[in-house]
């Protein structure tokens, strides 16, 4: 066992039952709007079970679990954010294959106690039926974000199996545009320094387009009144930001700044993207172009961002059941953990911070810290007095020893080898 373990501060085993959890599962923020802000974490299953936790302490209690739910649907993905009508308060955004529902979650305190929630609810504020009236539309993923720099309002991108996107301002339906052949969808997200999203197709490009040259592109897909047809009115490539080969699949696309090739001040800085592949990891200026490239040993499973005071730190984690850490891009830090992570988030919960929290393809979800692991046994020490003269009398026997083996010929011979001579006769036997 490695002495770099990541020593487990709280777990729970989200469901008796056989559930698979996938990335995108798992959501962390202060989803009740809470004062003080403290942390809880949302996380739904492939069965349509949306669970969430307050972690409070070192060990999983009770009343830890504050909500669970069944949706009746697969949860592709949960997200947080500023999703609820006139509120600045957060939401939660559930995925599900035809629908997308954002709920609040309210705490519901008593007259007498107004710090300690006795109990929440869970709200839903409205729900969107993706593509037209939950038809022609099956989601693959979502993100979020200011798009068009809004402020105190996030809008939502759905996209679907053959790369429809559609945006969702709060309640209201925005738009829906189709990508330009795609037969196989990959990771997005959303760069706020840019305004732009950032995606990859399959033929292992990434691709990257810009917000307001997305929204004014064509003209909206299905919206023919004249005579009601789905017609799907493609994107042209010319909207297309930059393209970049990667030469592999991607998994994820990670947003933030990651190194040191550029002075970090503010407001003159870029950002940069991760992008995490089967075999490479991809470090992207968000303006384009390839900064550094570090081949992987070990198939990866996910990857995930956590900011520093001046880089944005991440965490690897792999199919060998290892977590990397990476500073300014450079590996400064492995451990390892019980079961492979399907998603990692770094947050603060009770009085401690920057806890890893991790969650399993099977609901293991385990808030954990960096640590080293004691050695099980222990090392038998002796008290007894030693006993010089027999030390002394050992000494000179094994001396006397060492000199009569030096003391042997090299060349003598051994008397124990069989020696076999051979002989021809002269004459021939008849």
């Amino acid at each position: 066992m490695s002495v770099f373990q990541l020593q487990e501060w709280w777990s729970v085993q989200c469901c008796e039952e056989e559930e698979e959890f996938d990335t995108g599962c798992l959501c962390v923020g202060n989803l009740d709007n809470a004062e003080p802000s403290s942390n809880k974490i949302a996380i739904g299953s492939l069965a349509g079970k949306l669970r969430i936790y307050s972690p409070t302490g070192p060990s999983f209690k009770v009343d830890d679990l504050i909500i669970e739910i069944s949706t009746g649907q697969p949860i592709l993905q949960v997200l947080s954010g500023q999703f609820i009508p006139a509120s600045s308060g957060l939401g939660i955004a559930v995925l599900h294959p035809r629908k997308l529902v954002v709920y609040e979650l309210i705490a519901k305190f008593n007259s007498n106690d107004k710090v300690k929630a006795q109990y929440h609810s869970l709200e839903k504020i409205y729900e969107h039926d993706l593509g037209l009236g939950g038809k022609h539309f099956t989601a693959y993923n979502m993100t979020s974000g200011f798009f068009g720099g809004v402020q105190g309002r996030e809008m939502i991108m759905v996209q679907s199996l053959d790369g429809k996107l559609q945006i969702f301002e709060q309640s209201a339906n925005a738009f829906t545009r189709q990508q330009v052949d795609c037969i196989l969808p990959g990771p997005i997200a959303y760069l706020n320094k840019i305004d732009a999203f950032v995606t990859t197709n399959y033929s292992c490009h990434a691709e990257c387009y810009r917000y307001n040259v997305l929204a004014n592109a064509q003209a909206d897909v299905g919206r023919d009144t004249l005579t009601g047809s789905f017609g799907l009115v493609a994107l042209r490539s010319a909207v297309v930001e930059w393209n970049i080969n990667l030469g592999e699949p991607c998994r994820q696309v990670v947003p933030g700044v990651f190194s040191k090739s550029v002075p970090h001040t503010s407001g003159t800085r870029g950002g940069e993207i991760l992008l995490l592949c089967d075999h490479s990891l991809f470090l992207v200026k968000d303006s384009g172009g390839i900064l550094q490239q570090r081949r992987l040993e070990v198939e990866p499973s996910c990857i995930c961002a956590y900011t520093s005071p001046q880089t944005s730190n991440f965490l690897l984690a792999n199919q060998d059941s290892t977590i990397q850490v990476y500073s300014n891009f450079n590996l400064v830090w492995a451990t390892k953990v019980d079961s492979v992570p399907v998603q990692m988030v770094v947050a603060d919960f009770g009085n401690q911070n920057g806890l890893i929290v991790t969650v399993n393809d099977t609901g293991k979800l385990t808030l954990g810290y960096l640590g080293t692991k004691l050695p099980s046994n222990n090392v038998v020490t002796h008290t007894r007095e030693m006993d010089y003269d027999k030390m002394d009398e050992e000494h000179r026997r094994l001396l006397q020893i060492i000199r009569e083996s030096q003391a042997e010929p090299h060349n003598k011979r051994n008397t124990d080898v069989l020696v076999i001579k051979s002989q021809i006769t002269k004459a021939i036997d008849r």
